[in-house]
């Protein structure tokens, strides 16, 4: 898996960089936060190479990568730096 890609591609479906307010991760999950919901494309997110899922809950884009998987795409990303 290119994770570098990965995280590219997660910035611009979720509406560039001026759109990511902050970015974190749980075991599972990349979460974003967005300055303009509007602005993500769900079905470009979801066809993400590794990507499991996508949820919009409680103001947050969450991302379903799975265990492992989503360290690495958010550590390729400079930890948030190219998706916050």
């Amino acid at each position: 898996m290119d994770y570098k890609k990965i995280a590219r591609e997660v910035t611009e479906y979720a509406g560039g960089k001026e759109n990511i307010k902050g970015a974190t991760h749980c075991v599972t999950r990349l979460r974003l936060i967005l300055n303009d919901p509007k602005k993500y494309d769900r079905k470009k997110l979801e066809n993400i190479e590794g990507a499991k899922g996508v949820i919009y809950n409680s103001g947050q884009l969450m991302i379903v990568f799975g265990t492992g998987t989503v360290n690495n795409v958010y550590d390729a990303s400079n930890h948030g730096n190219s998706v916050a």
